[in-house]
């Protein structure tokens, strides 16, 4: 990334975006030729630019071998700007394209918090919101499925700033902005997407998905995996269970395993998608679906 405040120019005393075209040509015309033992072009003007050359515009008539000379002199400093631009631009474009090329991922995994089990699982979240104001389900993240494995300090942008109406519709299902700009710099920003699309598609992928009313339960229950898994097809045509993950977390303050995660995995076009081979489903055939008490 450029940093910005610095304007590129060839030495002190020459600012390419003040000049024109003609002008620019003329400076390095007689840089290239500076220093020569002949007479080279004195003046290229737009006044003299399309008239015939000769002694009146400013063009000394050079012999033969002073001309093969010069012309040796400017092909070849020529092959050396070439070479040196190369050596510059070459591993910039180079990494320009491999990145364009595996930001195309073929499926996203949209990661589903339940959010009273995480809540109550990792005290440090007890301050969120989403955990203070008794929210049941969010959406933690939507990740890309790429090529390549994802460099976070690489994915790192710019702040998520949203417009109002849309931070308010994201806000449904992403209801903590610490959560949603972390989750920007570390997965967002490695989608090819900008901040607005990106939470745009989140909101689009989320608005698709039909949940039972097992998983919004008024106080803790024991649900099993396959009939749960049953429900989100029922209920959603066209997701199967390779589409699917269920993850659950063990603690020694319950007996079986809390539900804490339901990652559906979509298409770029919205459709439901097989999910990775990794990770599965880790969720035994009994689990709790847990809701704090009142």
């Amino acid at each position: 990334m450029k940093s910005a405040g610095s304007a590129l120019s060839i030495n002190p005393h020459f600012s390419a975006h003040k000049m024109s075209v003609v002008q620019a040509f003329h400076f390095m015309w007689m840089r290239v030729s500076a220093g020569m033992d002949c007479v080279w072009f004195s003046v290229l003007t737009k006044d003299n630019l399309h008239k015939p050359l000769n002694r009146s515009n400013g063009l000394i008539t050079l012999n033969d071998t002073c001309l093969v000379k010069h012309l040796v002199k400017i092909l070849l400093t020529l092959v050396a700007y070439t070479v040196l631009l190369g050596f510059i631009l070459f591993p910039a474009l180079l990494s320009a394209a491999a990145h364009a090329a595996n930001v195309q991922p073929a499926t996203f995994t949209m990661v589903v918090n339940m959010a009273p089990a995480t809540c109550t699982l990792d005290p440090s979240r007890t301050k969120l919101r989403q955990c203070q104001e008794g929210f049941s389900l969010t959406i933690s993240r939507l990740t890309p499925e790429l090529a390549t494995k994802m460099d976070p300090v690489k994915c790192q942008a710019p702040s998520a700033d949203l417009p109002p109406l849309q931070k308010r519709v994201v806000e449904r299902v992403m209801p903590d902005e610490q959560l949603r700009q972390q989750e920007w710099q570390r997965v967002g920003g490695c989608t090819g997407m900008t901040p607005v699309i990106y939470y745009r598609t989140i909101a689009k992928f989320a608005g698709k998905l039909r949940v039972p009313p097992e998983l919004n339960p008024e106080k803790s229950i024991v649900v099993q995996r396959d009939a749960l898994s049953s429900q989100l097809i029922r209920l959603n045509p066209g997701l199967t269970e390779s589409a699917m993950q269920l993850r659950c977390t063990s603690s020694n303050r319950f007996q079986l395993p809390l539900l804490t995660e339901i990652r559906v995995c979509y298409t770029p076009q919205g459709d439901f998608a097989a999910c990775p081979e990794s990770p599965k489903f880790n969720c035994p055939a009994s689990m709790i679906v847990f809701q704090n008490p009142d």
